[in-house]
């Protein structure tokens, strides 16, 4: 039994995944051995999924040691393999391949490699109201409990540090300028004067590249922005 296991659905194919969803509780070798495995179901992955759930399923009857449980385990599945769909539907109506990969803003526009997203696997689900919820599970961690909060370990962190994704340029067409809203740096331009903002932005562009001030995030504001 390996410990710390993490399962994540992504790492297998749908048909494992639905696999997974009807065989759960059942010893690895009389599924393997009763079952023509189905298109797309590897072995290796039935056994390495399914036995390490029958086997902390055991642990639990017989000692008590507590894990996520099969309930959670399929409740991950579920909403993978809705969260699959979910992402193919945006993909069909032009967005990219795999949703959860970008950071999404205000304006609707996906961007890659912003702070949060996913990287190489699916491992959240962006609900409706733009937040994450993982699509990941460590079958050793009892269901509900969760990993100490950042700040009870690194005390050092700042409680009111400002969130990459709250980042943006403000552009007041009154006031004729767009402005930084990390440093509060603006250029200015003549209202109704496509020309003239298209400059300003230019160099709100350069401003994001080049900003010593918190390098970080003004790049990381730029490629959100002008990539």
């Amino acid at each position: 039994m390996t410990p710390g296991f993490e399962f994540i659905p992504a790492k297998y194919s749908l048909e494992e995944n639905r696999f997974f969803l009807d065989q759960l509780g059942r010893p690895p070798i009389a599924v393997l051995d009763a079952a023509v495995l189905p298109s797309g179901v590897n072995r290796h992955a039935v056994e390495e999924v399914l036995g390490a759930c029958y086997d902390r399923a055991e642990l639990e009857r017989h000692r008590q040691k507590p894990w996520a449980g099969l309930e959670a385990v399929k409740d991950v599945i579920v909403r993978y393999l809705q969260w699959y769909q979910q992402m193919m539907r945006v993909r069909g109506a032009g967005g990219p391949r795999f949703a959860s990969q970008h950071l999404w803003d205000s304006a609707g526009r996906p961007y890659k490699y912003g702070v949060g997203a996913d990287t190489d696997l699916v491992k959240t689900e962006i609900l409706e109201d733009g937040t994450r919820r993982p699509l990941s599970l460590f079958l050793d961690r009892p269901a509900g409990e969760t990993l100490p909060h950042l700040k009870s370990v690194a005390p050092w962190t700042k409680a009111d540090a400002a969130s990459f994704t709250e980042d943006q340029i403000a552009q007041h067409d009154t006031a004729g300028r767009v402005e930084c809203s990390i440093c509060g740096a603006f250029f200015a331009f003549k209202p109704d004067n496509r020309s003239s903002l298209a400059m300003a932005r230019a160099n709100m562009a350069r401003h994001l590249k080049h900003a010593r001030n918190e390098p970080d995030r003004h790049r990381i504001l730029h490629t959100k922005l002008f990539r």
